[in-house]
């Protein structure tokens, strides 16, 4: 319940332009994450940007708070977004992930683990205004989730419909605004093939506070920080996540300039 609280008071505080949080990663008590990737902006008016980034997951063991004791997910993600003005942008993308999970027996591997596909369609809008320095977001997110075995054959849960409403600040730290705190509350609810698209059940709360620094003359964006991920599959858990970001911005643009 005190996760749900704090989550109400963030959210009138409320997707920041290539901010990564972690994917949840399932049953944990911690984890780790790291992404590396791109921001290009397509035009000169920087109204089309392209983002593009490879992730990396590892968690803990449910027995342990070790968020590096093995790997969880691999993600691959590219997003097109398109800045209608200052206050309105959309995006659509698509994500895959291939993700390990513990099993009893496999039939798959030896070393009990087995793994789910997930291949994801989305969409989201953005609402952004300014609040004297700060910025602040509020994004709407419906996506479409597939899932299957190894082989490509279906998963139980084939196909799931889920919806993220998503509020983010982010507080500048220095007068170049090189430096920013960037803290964000999301919430998540979904339905599935399988329960014939009937039950719209909530499922996460996820909370972040991240620390982020951008060196303007390599165009280097670096984010650290922590997401706590609240779930209510069958008991309400929470699993705390270390995150880590690596954004190379407008390489394209960069080599223009070199030539």
């Amino acid at each position: 319940m005190r996760f749900l609280f704090l989550s109400i008071l963030l959210i009138p505080f409320c997707n920041l332009q290539g901010q990564i949080t972690p994917p949840g990663m399932g049953e944990t008590n911690t984890a780790s994450w790291v992404a590396v990737g791109t921001l290009h902006h397509l035009d000169k008016s920087e109204k089309i940007s392209l983002l593009n980034y490879l992730g990396l997951g590892s968690i803990s063991e449910m027995s342990s708070m070790n968020p590096f004791h093995r790997v969880a997910i691999y993600v691959v993600s590219n997003e097109l977004k398109y800045k209608f003005n200052k206050n309105w942008n959309a995006a659509i993308g698509t994500n895959y992930h291939w993700q390990n999970i513990a099993v009893k027996s496999d039939a798959y591997s030896s070393d009990g683990l087995t793994g789910k596909q997930e291949i994801r369609i989305f969409t989201k809008l953005s609402y952004v205004y300014n609040k004297q320095a700060i910025k602040c977001t509020v994004t709407v997110r419906p996506e479409y989730r597939s899932f299957y075995n190894p082989d490509f054959s279906s998963y139980t849960e084939v196909n799931q419909f889920r919806l993220r409403l998503k509020g983010a600040s982010s507080i500048p730290l220095n007068a170049q605004k090189t430096q920013k705190l960037i803290v964000g509350v999301e919430f998540l609810g979904a339905s599935s093939k399988h329960l014939n698209w009937e039950a719209f059940q909530f499922k996460d709360c996820r909370m972040s506070i991240y620390y982020s620094l951008t060196f303007p003359e390599s165009n280097i964006k670096l984010d650290i920080g922590y997401m706590n991920d609240l779930s209510s599959k069958g008991n309400i858990k929470d699993a705390s996540y270390l995150g880590l970001n690596l954004l190379f911005l407008d390489l394209f643009k960069r080599n223009e300039k070199a030539q």
